[in-house]
Order: structure tokens, then C-alpha cells, then sequence
């Protein structure tokens, strides 16, 4: 079924449609990217362009929205640094403070050739990202998921971007001789933290990839900078951190080898990111 209706008026009513699940800024930036899945842009709607609109494809997208089915996983992809990624439920949806990761290792390491692995590397959106901005760098990215690896190797492909994926536990790493710079978004909410989060996010996204146990909420940190440290080829460490434990994330680094550590604020004013030399 398709019809014409005022484009202003569609983005009103897939607003409205699932105004009970998100705040309202939330509620129109998913019309905006529902509308760009029909290949209706911005400007289209701003122009009042007459377009339309296959109706029974709409229902169904807001028919899975209204089950706070997240909207990267309903189109199948989610953009991250100006690049288009493939994502499914096996993969985390690339968050924008991650973009912020990305911008930062560029800033850090600038044009040089570096050999870098991403560990935890799900959909590959950070080693693809540095690839495409830094054709110097020689990148390798290793997850424990063979199914987030299938996505991540597309990605690449797609992108056209020569990273190299390995599937690994991080646990079964016993050295990163091979590499000069390390960096892992790896889990980092708390079980307790659980109960703060969103039904979209708890519900649909993997949680191999989110959780770590209340006990021990530092040990993939602990691991991959033990294993930075022993390394004598590696010379910067970066993260993505739960801001509840910056500090103590720092002084572990400091207490292993690392003599260069910064803690950085997101956009959010929240201590996101940790790195450091040696």
C-alpha cells in the first residue's frame, strides 16, 4: 500500500506512535532515521517534497519499535563515524561516545603506522573507523563471538577497509608481542547497574558484550594491561570505562607499567575513556 501524506505530518506521527517508549527527542530522531530508511532526507521533508510511502513497511517497523526493539537492529544497520555498519542483535549498536574514542586515538597517534589489535572488537566500528581515517595503520580486531565476527568481517568488506579479524577470548591471549597500540571497549556494566537501563538496550542487545560480574568489574582492564605491560612492543593502552571506576582503572595502569595515564571526559561531562604510555 502506498499513499502520499505531508512529510512533516509523518514525522509527527511516527513520533507520536512511540512517544510511550522514548523521551520525545528520542521519539523524533528515530523519525528522522525511519524516514531515511525510505530514502527521505532532512531536506526532503524541509523542501515538502512529495513522496511516497509504502505504509504496510511503516506499520511493521513501528509494530517493532512499540516492543522497544531498538531501530539500528530493525534496519539492520547504524551509522558510526559517517560510516554505514551492519548490525544485528549479536553485535552492540556503536554508541556515539565510542565515536569520541575513535577521535581521540587519531588525535593521540596522529598519521604514523602503528600496529594496533581492537580487542572486543564486535561489529568492528572502531578498527574500521581508524583504517578509513588512517590507511597507515596495520589493524587487527579479535572477539570471543563468531557471530559478531561474521557481521565485522562484512563490514570491512563493505567498506572497503583492510582490518583483519581474529576470533579469540581475551582470556586465551597470552602476549601482544605483535602489537604497538592496544584498545578494547570491553564489558563494563555492573549486574547492579542492570536495573538502570533501558528495555531496548537490556532486552535486545548481547549481553556477553555488556555485563561483568559486581566482584570483579576491572578484570578484563586488569587483564589486557598485564598483558600490555609484559609486552615489549606495545606503547599505548586505550579504553572505554564505566565512570565509576576511572580512578581506579588509572592506578592500576600506573601500578603496571603505564607512567602516562589520562583520564578523559565524553561529551557528557563523564570520565568515558582512559589511555597511557610506556
Amino acid at each position: 500500500m502506498f499513499f502520499y501524506y505531508a512529510l512533516m505530518n509523518y514525522v509527527q506521527y511516527i513520533t507520536n506512535r512511540i512517544s510511550s517508549y522514548y523521551t520525545l527527542s528520542e521519539a523524533r530522531s528515530i523519525a528522522f532515521l525511519v524516514l531515511e530508511h525510505f530514502n527521505i532526507s532532512k531536506t526532503d521533508i524541509v523542501l515538502k517534497k512529495d513522496i511516497d510511502i509504502d505504509t504496510l513497511a511503516l506499520e511493521s517497523i513501528l509494530k517493532r519499535l512499540t516492543k522497544n526493539e531498538p531501530i539500528q537492529y530493525i534496519l539492520g544497520y547504524a551509522w558510526f563515524y559517517d560510516y554505514k555498519f551492519k548490525v544485528n542483535s549479536n553485535t552492540l549498536i556503536p554508541r556515539s561516545e565510542t565515536e569520541e574514542l575513535v577521535y581521540l586515538i587519531l588525535k593521540i597517534l596522529q598519521s604514523r603506522t602503528y600496529k594496533i589489535l581492537d580487542i572486543g572488537t564486535g561489529s568492528g566500528c572502531i578498527p574500521i573507523s581508524l583504517k578509513l581515517q588512517q590507511p597507515l595503520f596495520k589493524i587487527v580486531g579479535c572477539d570471543i563471538s563468531k557471530k559478531a565476527l561474521q557481521i565485522a568481517r562484512k563490514n570491512a568488506k563493505n567498506l572497503n577497509a583492510k582490518v583483519k579479524f581474529l576470533e579469540t577470548n581475551i582470556f586465551d591471549l597470552q602476549d601482544l608481542n605483535d602489537f604497538e597500540v592496544i584498545i578494547s571497549n570491553p564489558p563494563y556494566v555492573t549486574y547492579s547497574e542492570k536495573n538502570l537501563m533501558q528495555p531496548n538496550v537490556l532486552d535486545y542487545e548481547p549481553h556477553l558484550a555488556l555485563f561483568v560480574e559486581d566482584n570483579n568489574p576491572l578484570v578484563f582492564y586488569k587483564y589486557i594491561t598485564q598483558l600490555a605491560q609484559k609486552s615489549a612492543s606495545v606503547r599505548y593502552l586505550f579504553f572505554e570505562i564505566n565512570e565509576q571506576f576511572g580512578a581506579e582503572t588509572k592506578a592500576y595502569m600506573l601500578q603496571n607499567g603505564f607512567n602516562n595515564v589520562h583520564i578523559v571526559k565524553d561529551m557528557q561531562n563523564k570520565n568515558r575513556f582512559i589511555w597511557g604510555t610506556k
